[in-house]
């Protein structure tokens, strides 16, 4: 999504938590330049959410869940971690043309 649109919702956060949520966001979200990855922020919160609702004993059904608790398995079998960084990581000075190449922009 856009900074700006990043920018915007923190902004329209209430009063005495607008602090508060402006710095989760610089912590969670990933932002480039006139950019914001949020999806490792959504993929985390979906791992959370599973986490918890198969703590309480949930019942999840639908092939969506099956596939996503097979994964959440093979993880736990293998020794890797469920939640992701989801840095970009390109040499300093590919970032742009990356970043142009995915959003369909001419340069930031």
């Amino acid at each position: 999504m856009s900074a700006d649109g990043g920018h915007s919702a923190v902004n329209e956060t209430r009063g005495r938590h607008k602090e508060e949520a402006r710095q989760a966001c610089d912590t969670v979200f990933h932002w480039y330049g006139t950019v914001v990855n949020i999806n490792p922020a959504l993929f985390n919160f979906v791992v959370g959410a599973y986490e918890r609702m198969n703590a309480a004993g949930v019942f999840l059904s639908g092939e969506a869940c099956q596939e996503f608790e097979d994964s959440y398995r093979y993880e736990e079998d293998h020794g890797h971690a469920h939640r992701i960084d989801g840095r970009i990581a390109t040499r300093a000075g590919d970032l742009e043309q990356l970043l142009a190449d995915i959003m369909g922009t001419e340069g930031f």
